[in-house]
């Protein structure tokens, strides 16, 4: 056998997007993906290639297991001083958030238990490293920053190495490490870290991406709940809003103008003048509050930390069919809330405000919810306007809470919040979220185009792809699945089944991409460098 290893750093969507591109990866290298766990909670930083090693190998709970009892309550006695942060991370397998059952179908998977040198030396049976530290079955790419090495799958593609400091042909490697059982990389983050223009990697890769759609049976259980509450799929408008912190914090003020935009223009179809007349309500709301209060109100900016890692992503990289137009809503008889739940405030009574009165969720960082100014406008504009904590009496978010990691067992609902957050916003229609924040992106591209594919009976998440191209990858693919409508759903897996019985027959499949395909130019090539 042979494997691909890489080092995971940085939050949960960083990690998403590592793991998608190292599947990518491995897939085009027909190796077996060596598979770490997800860390959550406090986040390794990316360091240079052999620092990171070092900081994941201490990265372990190992020897501090007198803890566990402390966070069972299972004891009064104080807390030792060395359990101290003992509950701020934990590591959970992928199988916890997403299912990878269908990526495993293309990619062979080893988990890995921890991450030391001394378990790929002994799980894989590696050579003893020689007087400088060297493996001679080991071929390691060692990155000295985050954004230094750049794969492409064709020699002949010359898009710009933008951002990127080095270029690696992915035929190349697959040469120069043939004779090699590992070849180790460092970060594998980075939205076009992977550039593709074969078949075989772009179709491989949409597999990937679509098995990031989250499955935590807790988290899923909450999120139909208050979808089903809110209306049902569809039925309401959903916004992902970061405005907690760093960038996003400071930028809040003209990246909420711009989502009121997307969303009162773009998504509700409504005039310039119609949305111009709701932000004011919200403007003047404002000034009497402030004219109640006698002063002027302020955010304070002095924790501002920037995030480095928030860019933009392309847009939609799926497309779901349109929706049926909400109801008009006169009163609370017409709206599809739930009659157990109470809008803020009374519903808009002319005419050409009534689509405001239609329910809105809004999935946000922010602490202040409805008194936060920066969302002043939604929670104005829409009288039936919710967040995760209007729904805090639930029995299933009680049951979430009570989630533990059964391990150390630390508190897993900490963490997950996030998740749920975007997924009932994700089940909501025309969603919208905060420029450059992975996540929104992740909620829009993902999350929000497969729950809404799902919506139309007509569609199938098997059949619904991508539309046939000018030349057929190779005959092995005869049931290359067909657009259906605006829904570009999963790649079939039948288009592959005869590549994937083992992991050597897929060899066939990407030589033939890269040799016999020249590369795309314009807007095709450079829609699949992105995202």
């Amino acid at each position: 056998d042979r494997y691909l290893a890489y080092s995971p750093h940085s939050g949960y969507h960083n990690q998403r997007i590592s793991l998608e591109n190292a599947l990518t990866l491995a897939f085009l290298l027909k190796r077996t993906l060596l598979l770490p766990p997800v860390w959550v909670g406090h986040a390794i930083p990316y360091i240079s290639f052999d620092k990171l090693q070092r900081r994941l190998e201490m990265a372990t709970k190992e020897g501090l297991e007198h803890c566990v009892e402390f966070g069972e309550g299972s004891t009064t006695d104080p807390i030792p001083r060395e359990c101290d942060g003992f509950w701020d991370w934990t590591t959970v397998d992928w199988s916890f958030l997403v299912d990878l059952s269908d990526a495993e179908q293309l990619v062979p998977v080893k988990r890995r238990s921890n991450m030391s040198m001394a378990w790929l030396a002994g799980e894989l049976d590696l050579a003893k490293p020689d007087r400088h530290g060297e493996r001679r079955d080991v071929f390691a790419l060692r990155d000295d920053t985050m954004y230094q090495y750049r794969f492409y799958d064709s020699a002949d593609d010359a898009d710009p190495l933008d951002k990127w400091t080095s270029r690696i042909d992915i035929d190349q490697l697959a040469r120069d490490s043939a004779s090699h059982k590992l070849v180790h990389v460092g970060s594998m983050f980075g939205t076009n870290r992977l550039r593709l223009v074969s078949d075989a990697g772009y179709d491989a890769r949409g597999v990937f991406r679509r098995a990031m759609v989250f499955r935590t049976e807790a988290v899923d259980a909450v999120a139909d709940e208050v979808r089903d509450l809110l209306g049902g799929a569809g039925r309401y408008h959903g916004l992902h809003l970061r405005v907690g912190d760093g960038v996003f914090q400071q930028n809040a003020d003209d990246n909420m103008r711009g989502v009121w935009d997307k969303l009162c223009g773009d998504k509700m179809k409504l005039g310039d003048d119609v949305c111009d007349e709701a932000w004011g309500l919200s403007e003047a709301r404002q000034r009497q509050r402030l004219v109640r209060r006698g002063g002027e109100e302020s955010i304070d900016e002095a924790t501002l930390v920037k995030r480095a890692n928030s860019r933009p992503q392309r847009e939609g990289a799926y497309h779901h069919a349109p929706l049926p137009a909400l109801p008009k809503i006169r009163t609370l008889d017409d709206s599809p809330l739930s009659p157990t739940l109470t809008c803020r405030r009374p519903l808009h009574s002319a005419t050409h405000l009534l689509p405001f009165n239609a329910p809105l969720f809004i999935a946000t960082d922010s602490k202040l919810g409805a008194d936060d100014p920066h969302l002043a406008v939604f929670f104005t504009a829409f009288p039936c306007t919710f967040t995760l904590s209007d729904f805090g009496a639930l029995e299933s978010l009680g049951r979430l809470n009570r989630l533990r990691n059964e391990d150390d067992k630390t508190p897993l609902a900490q963490f997950l919040y996030p998740q749920l957050d975007a997924q009932v916003a994700a089940w909501g229609r025309g969603l919208v979220g905060t420029p450059q924040s992975t996540y929104s992106r992740f909620a829009i591209d993902v999350l929000h185009q497969v729950y809404q594919c799902v919506l139309d009976p007509s569609l199938s998440l098997v059949r619904a792809g991508l539309p046939r191209r000018r030349q057929p990858l190779t005959p092995s693919l005869p049931d290359r699945p067909q657009r259906v409508g605006h829904c570009r759903a999963r790649v079939s897996l039948r288009g592959f089944s005869s590549l994937s019985a083992t992991h050597a027959s897929l060899s066939a499949l990407v030589p033939a991409a890269s040799a016999e395909r020249a590369p795309e130019t314009g807007h095709r090539a450079s829609a699949r460098a992105g995202g």
